[in-house]
């Protein structure tokens, strides 16, 4: 019998981090992450990104997905009973090839829009999830498009200025900024992030270890539900 060929799991990969560094130590090429995170972050954006990065490493040996957790209030960040140990966020420090930015009940863009601004002009990407996106969105009203955030907070975005431009697909990308619903879209975005750096064998080992299928693009619109989150704004109103 012919060998049935691997369905590649995504069907248009982001194509946006830079070229793998060769490593000082003599190792593979390697590319780094700073995954920013804070008080009340989203449990499930910062296991999403984890998870795909270090499923990435176990299914392949010829690019290091290398990431730091760090955060503008370091030591052990705390989501509940949740705690996760975060480097400090140092302003003016090196650069990473990547920056990642996880969403959260008090996300605050005070914590890190100077490291935003850095990266732009150093031409390497950022991605913000959710509350994060939300956040870049309501302060940079002239410069954010094209831009989305999580469907529940574009009706709140509104109630403070005009955001009527705001997109209402899972991800948007400009700027090199990346600004996504987040949530359980996170994983996605993780996948097509790096999957132009591997083969669509490696791709196929990484959805079979992770048990996904596919993988959503995100030119798709964003699922609201029956219920439209009516009854989900009173509480993100009063934090807006």
């Amino acid at each position: 019998m012919s060998e049935q060929p691997i369905p590649d799991m995504v069907s248009t990969p982001l194509g946006i981090l830079p070229t793998a560094r060769s490593a000082p130590d003599g190792g593979p090429p390697e590319l780094t992450f700073e995954v920013f995170m804070q008080a009340r972050f989203s449990q499930l954006e910062l296991s999403s990104v984890t998870t795909v990065l270090e499923t990435a490493n176990d299914v392949q040996a010829h690019v290091l997905f290398n990431k730091t957790i760090c955060s503008d209030s370091p030591g052990l960040v705390e989501n509940g009973d949740f705690l996760v140990r975060a480097e400090p966020a140092i302003e003016g420090s090196p650069l990473k090839d990547c920056l990642i930015i996880i969403g959260g009940a008090e996300c605050d863009s005070q914590g890190w829009s100077k490291r935003v601004r850095a990266m732009q002009r150093h031409n390497r990407p950022v991605i913000m999830f959710s509350d994060a996106a939300t956040e870049f969105v309501k302060n940079s009203p002239n410069g954010a498009n094209p831009a989305t955030t999580h469907w529940r907070d574009i009706p709140i975005l509104n109630e403070i200025g005009d955001f009527s431009d705001l997109s209402t697909r899972l991800a948007e990308y400009g700027n090199n900024i990346l600004t996504c619903a987040g949530r359980g879209h996170a994983l996605d975005v993780m996948f097509s992030l790096i999957a132009d750096l591997l083969t669509p064998y490696e791709r196929a080992e990484m959805a079979s270890h992770l048990i996904i299928d596919g993988v959503r693009g995100f030119h798709r619109e964003q699922p609201r539900g029956r219920a439209q989150g009516n009854a989900f704004l009173e509480g993100p109103l009063q934090r807006a």
